[in-house]
């Protein structure tokens, strides 16, 4: 199959929802919008296409692209999104971490010490640890799943007030929202867990010519690489350009 570049007076628009998971993905419209909508549209704005990205929360984008509303979600790992169609190559490998208050002693060795606690994480998603991700699914009285426009400050605010103990969450992320918020002193990393692991733009089962889309993505993504743009859009956010 041979991907169709879109003529300027026909172009498509390709729309992408997600929540908010900045450095991967912030505000729409924000001169830094994150590493992927910027790499969303070094890929299709020069080959005709327009891009309409907005915000929703995760759960609902997953169901709403896999449902063929709209096209692609992105800060995916390939077990948020079972079905969908990924290109070849990520965009970026993200870990993940646990953070608790900084003026309280936590110490996690093994995963199975997560148990003692309530564990903040958000609804729908999946984290870079397998093992994690299992006992997420088998403990649904330990991790106390949120949802909403807003998920990690609602973490967060639950953090601040003691009920939760234990945040679980993308380590890049949240330091940017720690800095945000003005609280890199009050709540701090407890550990990583797993490795990183490569996050995708994750697209539509469900919409005909996605496969044409996801072959465009591969493309363009190996031109970037090749000009050093995707390299330097990586950079200019704090990730690894190691694949």
């Amino acid at each position: 199959m041979t991907a169709c570049v879109a003529s300027s007076s026909v172009a498509r628009t390709i729309t992408i929802r997600a929540d908010e998971w900045y450095p991967l993905n912030g505000q729409p419209n924000a001169q830094h919008p994150g590493v992927m909508i910027e790499l969303a549209k070094a890929v299709f704005e020069p080959n005709g296409y327009a891009v309409d990205y907005d915000l929703l929360p995760w759960k609902r984008a997953v169901s709403a692209v896999e449902a063929g509303e709209f096209d692609c979600v992105v800060g995916a790992y390939p077990e948020d999104v079972p079905g969908f169609l990924l290109p070849n190559h990520h965009w970026g490998s993200v870990g993940t971490g646990l953070y608790g208050l900084s003026n309280r002693t936590t110490t996690i060795n093994q995963l199975d010490q997560l148990l003692q606690y309530q564990v903040g994480v958000i609804k729908g998603y999946a984290y870079s640890d397998d093992a994690l991700n299992q006992m997420i699914a088998t403990h649904p009285s330990t991790f106390v799943a949120v949802h909403g426009s807003t998920p990690l400050e609602s973490n967060i605010h639950k953090l601040l007030h003691q009920r939760i103990n234990i945040i679980i969450e993308s380590p890049p992320v949240m330091k940017n929202k720690l800095a945000k918020l003005g609280l890199e002193q009050q709540i701090s990393l407890i550990r990583e867990v797993g490795t990183a692991k490569p996050v995708y733009l994750a697209c539509s089962p469900n919409i005909a010519d996605m496969p044409d889309i996801i072959e465009l993505v591969d493309q363009q993504t190996m031109h970037l690489k090749r000009t050093g743009d995707y390299q330097n859009i990586l950079r200019k956010y704090g990730f690894s350009v190691g694949d």
